[in-house]
């Protein structure tokens, strides 16, 4: 989430500095950061976990039980959460400003302006903020508000590639080319191949 929040940063605001980041500061802080709290994190559960017997049809994961030692990992994704809000809040407004420099209508601009946050919101893990709390209770609250998490945050992914590459429309015409080239070049081949 970070980087992508970084990168569309650099691209949008930072545009004709000469901040570029390379790959390698990329992929050390999309990488190498979260495996450092993670590792942190299992550590530290794995000396602080308390093993309890569950009651009748019941499963008891004790690295799912939460505790202070949750924080290690929740308080950086906290972080991130603020710092790609603060990049997302600054794409916007760079955007409206390139908008309303534009002689358009206005409610055409601001229609553009909400289609890009809802365009942007789910890239930059915005929807996290959805299901960071939930209720303490372990009752049918508590595993409804689990499951909803485990849908939400698993699908996240497949709706980003959905709207981002699949309905793209730059995508799909790629994609029919391509498509198209192979059909030629394989009739091609098995017009000569009958010859």
């Amino acid at each position: 989430m970070l980087v992508e929040g970084l990168y569309l940063y650099m691209l949008v605001v930072k545009t004709f500095s000469g901040d570029n980041l390379r790959f390698n500061i990329y992929a050390s802080i999309g990488w190498g950061g979260p495996a450092l709290f993670v590792v942190t994190w299992a550590v530290a559960k794995s000396l602080t976990v308390t093993y309890s017997t569950p009651e009748k049809y019941e499963i008891n994961c004790p690295w799912m039980q939460e505790t202070h030692v949750d924080w290690i990992y929740q308080g950086p994704v906290c972080a991130v959460l603020i710092i790609n809000l603060t990049f997302l809040l600054r794409i916007m407004w760079v955007l409206i400003t390139k908008l309303r420099s534009a002689n358009t209508v206005e409610t055409r601009q601001y229609r553009k302006a909400a289609k890009a946050l809802l365009v942007l919101i789910p890239l930059f893990g915005i929807t996290y903020l959805v299901v960071l709390a939930g209720p303490s209770e372990s009752g049918l609250m508590g595993h409804m508000f689990a499951v909803l998490r485990a849908v939400l945050l698993s699908t996240q992914g497949f709706s980003v590639s959905l709207f981002y590459c699949f309905l793209n429309s730059e995508v799909r015409n790629a994609l029919r080319h391509h498509i198209s080239t192979w059909r030629d070049t394989r009739t091609i081949q098995l017009n000569q191949n009958r010859r």
